[in-house]
């Protein structure tokens, strides 16, 4: 399971900072992650889900913090700022995974 997290850590760094809504950047996430067996993609997947399910608790928990215009709230922000760059990151890998396994689809489809 640490492989995966630290696969996950590797992809997410790749991910970040790029469009979602651009497909060429999705599939170029895609293309780095390359062709995956089932058993790795369902790992990658769930600690996908684990890692964003936390990330999206601390962006919750730090909705009250942001309140106020003292010096925590302006480091909440910050905070809440890189949080959200980084759940974006998230759904974008999310993206490219799909897009790997419709790739996989699309060959065993062929294959067969």
């Amino acid at each position: 399971m640490e492989t995966t997290k630290t696969t996950l850590e590797s992809l997410i760094s790749f991910a970040k900072y790029r469009d979602i809504n651009d497909a060429e950047q999705v599939s170029k996430v895609a293309d780095h992650i390359g062709p995956m067996d089932r058993d790795a993609y369902l790992a990658t997947i769930a600690s996908w889900k684990s890692e964003y399910k936390a990330l999206s608790q601390k962006q919750r928990d730090l909705k009250p913090q942001r309140k106020g215009g003292t010096p925590e709230a302006s480091t909440a922000i910050t905070n809440h700022r890189t949080g959200r760059d980084n759940a974006r990151a998230y759904m974008l890998l999310r993206a490219a995974l799909k897009l790997v396994a419709r790739r996989h689809f699309e060959e065993c489809k062929k294959a067969a």
